[in-house]
């Protein structure tokens, strides 16, 4: 098991075959900076997907040698998201990488039923942050794709999260569903209710590979102190590896608040696909980047099939 971020870069390097990144919109500085990163740092080879004079242009003003690199011209994002993804499918790639394509054409393609990459849950994003002043990792779940996710969903995006867990090391990750309060004290507040139904799915066999526990609020999630306080006793209770949302507002607003305020080391991957999605946010550093893109490696043979 890991205990920081760092160390999935290490062993994102140690996978061989190299795996092979699929750049849908390579055409900036910011995505050939990160590509020419990853290249030398040994992680992935990459073939990028763009307007190749904007490509050539980006190469030559941050002087990156392109020679290493397939280009195959596209016209406009969604025929780089499209052309990426039937590279995936042939084989000459493996992983999808967003370039300066939207996340939002990203996931429609991948969502497009006749090329193959949907599986049988949702798509979720998973992020995995170094806990502060602590040697452990957190993982954080859904800050960017789920809107206001279902029961169906919340099955999924838990599940999703699981996979991340144990490509890092966690054998039974501890899941935290999380509220406001720890008692369900009115069915009709859905992040209480649904922390109820998704512990049941964990009692009943329905999720598997970890322990789930819930409604907790986040004090209580992360730390032993609050739970003892509150007399919270649980396996999860004050050592939550997994937190989960209730909704993209409330997972936005942790993200982005640790981001600004904490100002940890993060990787993250979009899961439920095919293939990992690697879907950056513009503001992420190179690093960020590069971990992410090592964490699209490591969980690549826990996968989801089709």
């Amino acid at each position: 098991m890991i205990a920081h971020v760092e160390e999935i870069l290490t062993l994102a390097q140690q996978r061989q075959p190299k795996p092979r990144l699929a750049v849908a919109g390579a055409g900036s500085q910011a995505v050939l900076e990160v590509i020419r990163a990853s290249y030398e740092r040994g992680l992935a080879d990459s073939i990028l997907f763009g307007d190749t004079q904007a490509i050539a242009a980006s190469a030559e003003q941050l002087a990156v040698d392109l020679s290493p690199f397939e280009q195959v011209h596209c016209a406009d994002p969604s025929q780089s998201v499209h052309a990426a993804l039937e590279a995936i499918q042939s084989g000459r790639a493996d992983i999808l990488c967003k370039g300066v394509a939207t996340t939002r054409t990203i996931l429609k393609g991948v969502l497009d039923k006749r090329l193959g990459f949907r599986t049988d849950r949702f798509l979720s994003h998973v992020g995995v942050f170094n806990v502060p002043a602590e040697d452990r990792v957190l993982i954080i779940t859904d800050a960017g794709v789920n809107i206001h996710p279902d029961l169906t969903r919340k099955r999924d995006i838990v599940l999703n999260a699981v996979d991340v867990a144990h490509a890092i090391g966690f054998e039974r990750p501890r899941v935290a569903i999380l509220s406001f309060v720890e008692d369900v004290t009115d069915p009709s507040i859905r992040s209480q209710s649904d922390a109820q139904q998704l512990r049941k799915m964990y009692q009943s066999g329905s999720i598997t590979g970890c322990v789930v526990e819930g409604p907790y609020s986040l004090d209580v999630a992360l730390s032993p102190e609050a739970a003892a306080i509150k007399g919270i006793r649980g396996e999860v209770a004050g050592r939550a590896d997994i937190i989960v949302m209730h909704d993209i507002g409330m997972g936005n607003v942790l993200y982005k608040a640790l981001m600004l305020w904490c100002k940890p080391v993060i990787a993250s991957v979009i899961m439920g696909a095919r293939v990992p999605i690697v879907g950056p946010s513009r503001a992420d550093s190179v690093i960020t980047k590069l971990n992410s893109i090592a964490l699209a490696i490591v969980v690549k043979p826990h996968e989801q099939a089709i």
